[in-house]
């Protein structure tokens, strides 16, 4: 029910590896789950995060606020995108998607909800859907409705790619609601990103399995304009997880080469598409950045490439100016596909605002909750 009150009792521990502080925020037999790496978590201040919960037996959001260990219910009923909300940049609002079909806003104070925009009949919302900075629009994906399937397993994902669904890149007002097409394609489209405090430059990606995209990164306006792709892939090399530094000042992301134990971080220049290795990284799936870029989170993910398997359980801390790495914890996550879900297990790291706490998502005591890891 909107507005109940959750009690939550936090439990605390020294990392076994590392001894770093752990703090589990949520119940470890009620699937809960953080949002996506790149979205708005946290409210400025630190103090409270937003986060998808199944405590009435299907997923809605919830407002944690950490002094007082309890979580508010933002949402009812079933068909929250949990994954791609986020909170809106002067912490009054969430925004979020309801069954693939409505963009929705909750006020935060009052708990009223709004239906900003409704896809087309024909269409269905895909994927992370992300605001520009100040909060005033965003970008999103729309799959043509005859062409999308449930992607419930990793073997669907793949066979998807094949099928060439046509997909909309698309503009939305988030005060009118007013929809733009900016490309549309018989290609699978993801990932778009607007760069931060530049509204005229979208990121997006080509969207599959790494070894049969063709170049996974591409730049256009939000007009439509100067579309041009980030860097194109050598002989077995892929490239994932790009994010803008919070800052706007560059496109990171990772790649990957086949028979090698290491991933390598890369950055790219949006204006020159000048791509510069930063550090060679333990292999590490989803990254985010402080402010600026200096400090880097990373989880630990299996690595299969050629004769090479490896599975880094540790939530890792880059430094960037230094070169150096830090093992935060072990996140020990499962990386299992949970009802039907690819994403509820895996650890989506990033920073609190102060920069003093990873939060991310681990399964390794029972359902997936959250954790707070003391850098």
């Amino acid at each position: 029910m909107k507005g109940k009150i959750i009690p939550l009792r936090f439990r605390t521990r020294q990392d076994s590896q590392t001894g770093h502080e752990v703090i589990r925020l949520t119940p470890p037999h009620i699937i809960c789950h953080r949002n996506y790496f790149y979205q708005k978590c946290f409210t400025r201040d630190g103090s409270k995060l937003i986060f998808g919960g199944a405590f009435e037996g299907h997923w809605n959001y919830y407002l944690l606020d950490i002094a007082q260990q309890q979580a508010t219910q933002l949402t009812d009923g079933a068909g929250d995108n949990t994954f791609g909300g986020f909170l809106s940049a002067d912490d009054t609002s969430l925004w979020y998607v309801k069954n693939s079909r409505e963009l929705r806003r909750v006020d935060l104070e009052s708990l009223e909800e709004y239906v900003v925009y409704e896809v087309d009949n024909d269409w269905v919302a895909y994927g992370t859907w992300v605001a520009n900075s100040d909060c005033t629009k965003l970008v999103g994906i729309e799959i043509k409705k005859s062409d999308w399937q449930p992607l419930t397993d990793w073997s669907k994902f793949r066979a998807f790619y094949f099928t060439n669904p046509e997909c909309r890149l698309i503009n939305i007002d988030l005060q009118t609601g007013e929809r733009r097409v900016i490309l549309q394609e018989k290609r699978w489209l993801g990932h778009p990103i607007y760069r931060p405090f530049d509204d005229s430059t979208v990121a997006f990606c080509h969207e599959g399995p790494r070894d049969a995209i063709d170049a996974r990164m591409w730049l256009i306006g939000e007009d439509g304009s100067h579309l041009r792709k980030v860097r194109q892939h050598a002989e077995g090399e892929s490239f994932t997880h790009e994010f803008w530094v919070p800052d706007g000042s560059a496109l990171y992301y990772v790649a990957h080469k086949e028979n090698d134990p290491q991933r390598y971080l890369f950055s790219a220049d949006p204006a020159t598409l000048e791509n510069r290795q930063l550090m060679a990284i333990p292999p590490c799936s989803h990254l985010m950045s402080n402010h600026d870029g200096s400090l880097i989170v990373g989880d630990g993910a299996p690595h299969i490439t050629g004769d090479i398997s490896l599975n880094d359980p540790f939530i890792w801390v880059f430094d960037i100016a230094q070169g150096t790495q830090t093992a935060v914890c072990q996140h020990n996550t499962s990386w299992k596909v949970l009802d039907g879900d690819r994403q509820v297990t895996h650890p989506h790291p990033s920073f609190s605002p102060d920069n003093k706490w990873v939060l991310y998502t681990s399964d390794e005591e029972g359902m997936p909750a959250l954790y707070l890891a003391r850098v």
